[in-house]
């Protein structure tokens, strides 16, 4: 009968803890790397309308929104995309004039007590400009989802 090693079978029985570990490693960063690619998205809406609404109030400055043949894609420079999933509206304090680009739904939307909470409704921001003596009131709403840009 021949009689086994013991001790040099000590090092085959340690590599198993090593490579236990280095597989919870790997499923490990799969199970991450799957997760960040189609969990939750970024929700970026607040931030959008905060940078849009401060370009509004820039071009507010500097152009006339009330006028006959105003486009705010070429006078303000901004992309015709923002259509799509952005509102943009502006009031006149004076007159109540008022003129909206975008998703006209978004007035009433940016309004619901329970659109805070809910993730579909848009992320609106609000603010009063003064302009050469009169009062405008802005209202910038996004509803952009970055989940629908990386994932679809």
């Amino acid at each position: 009968m021949r009689k086994m090693n013991k001790k040099g079978m000590a090092g085959d029985y340690a590599m198993f803890f090593v490579y236990i570990f280095i597989v919870f490693i790997i499923w490990g960063g799969l199970a991450a790397g799957i997760f960040s690619f189609f969990g939750d998205g970024y929700d970026f809406k607040e931030a959008e309308a905060e940078i849009l609404i401060n370009n509004v109030e820039v071009c507010l400055r500097e152009k006339d929104f009330f006028s006959g043949e105003f486009d705010i894609y070429y006078s303000c420079g901004f992309n015709s995309n923002i259509n799509e999933e952005h509102m943009i509206y502006v009031k006149r304090a004076s007159d109540d004039e008022e003129i909206i680009f975008g998703v006209r739904d978004y007035i009433n939307q940016c309004e619901f007590v329970g659109g805070k909470e809910n993730i579909n409704f848009p992320e609106c921001v609000k603010k009063t400009i003064s302009v050469r003596g009169e009062s405008f009131e802005v209202i910038v709403g996004s509803n952009q989802d970055s989940r629908g840009i990386l994932s679809g």
